[in-house]
């Protein structure tokens, strides 16, 4: 089983504008769990069902954890789901 996948493999994404897209379902009884993330504890992202909402976090090097929620849990059957982040400079 894969346990890890070199920084350099997944998609670099500071200091640009950016766009995640997942397909998913949604059983009945609801979803949890990750859909991608790249990094750890000390840096990184993930994309994530949280108690069925759709979550976007951004760990800024374990100094600051920065959380993007939807307030709803998504009802079950097929979703499209999208992050977008537009980069404004510094």
């Amino acid at each position: 089983p894969m346990v890890g996948l070199p920084q350099g493999d997944s998609p670099f994404l500071l200091n640009t504008s950016y766009t995640i897209t997942a397909e998913i379902t949604v059983p009945e009884g609801g979803a949890e769990g990750m859909i991608v993330t790249s990094g750890g504890r000390f840096a990184g992202y993930g994309f994530y069902l949280q108690k069925g909402k759709p979550t976007f976090l951004w760990n800024l090097v374990d100094l600051e954890r920065i959380k993007w929620q939807s307030p709803d849990a998504l009802p079950p059957g097929r979703h499209t789901l999208e992050f977008t982040f537009a980069y404004d400079g510094l």
